[in-house]
């Protein structure tokens, strides 16, 4: 079992700032040197996580006119 490594003030303001240039978790913990789960764990708690399930309904959206349709 892995100890849990404090983030530091300036990996929080680097994973905020990558988030907002659209990088998933795995290339967001390949920058930092965590891991993915790690970084998608610390992002739903910023509150800056992407959330797949919005982006297909954005999709059938644009495409079908309604989720409705789907």
């Amino acid at each position: 079992m892995r100890v849990a490594i404090p983030w530091t003030p300036e990996e929080v303001r680097l994973l905020r700032r990558l988030r907002a240039a659209s990088l998933t978790a795995k290339e967001i913990a390949e920058r930092l040197g965590r891991t993915a789960k790690s970084v998608g764990q610390k992002a739903v708690r910023l509150g800056i996580a992407r959330r797949p399930t919005d982006e297909r309904w954005l999709r059938a959206l644009a495409r079908y006119g309604s989720v409705g349709d789907v």
